[in-house]
């Protein structure tokens, strides 16, 4: 018979409770997936990519981690942009519901430095950049809808806009090395 203490016990206290999340988010999937299967009626398959999402926010935010608030924004971006093309604006036109899908995309994104700065530290800021560009073209093709040459007008434009934030990236580091 070994006698162990508490120092030689392998399971901390975030590996309790990981045991408890896994097992819980394992069951809410199990459980969304049977409705679907019992309940055909109700279209779950354009929720599951949302829901999926949240749980991996929840997760993330309960252990804290930032490695499954990461999957739960994009797949909350996802899944919202999926919902809101499939079932509310269901009858506009191409370019909107483009719009429409990388704007909730774009918000996905953006809830990774949103979660990371309540619960995970440091935040995570890289995020931003990719949620900017969805949410610029996003806009660009509702207001597309409005004027058809504004399409155009950004297809010709948006090299020049590189290049201006090149320069100014550029011009700022030569100011930093002075």
């Amino acid at each position: 018979m070994t006698n162990q203490d508490s120092s030689t016990n392998s399971y901390t206290p975030r590996r309790r409770h990981g045991g408890l999340v896994a097992g819980t988010v394992l069951i809410l999937i199990g459980l969304v997936s049977l409705l679907a299967v019992f309940y055909p009626a109700i279209d779950f398959d354009r929720y599951f990519v949302l829901f999926l999402g949240v749980v991996f926010l929840v997760w993330g935010s309960l252990r804290p981690a930032r490695g499954l608030i990461i999957p739960g924004g994009i797949l909350t971006g996802i899944g919202a942009g999926v919902l809101l093309t499939s079932s509310i604006y269901t009858h506009f036109n191409e370019p909107v519901s483009g719009g429409i899908f990388l704007l909730a995309f774009a918000g996905g994104w953006m809830l990774i430095p949103l979660f990371t700065a309540l619960v995970a530290r440091p935040v995570m800021w890289w995020p931003a950049i990719p949620a900017a560009f969805m949410a610029f073209f996003g806009v660009a093709l509702l207001a597309s809808s409005l004027d058809p040459q504004l399409l155009d007008y950004l297809n010709k434009g948006w090299p020049i806009i590189l290049i201006v934030i090149g320069l100014y990236l550029i011009l700022r580091h030569r100011e930093m090395l002075q």
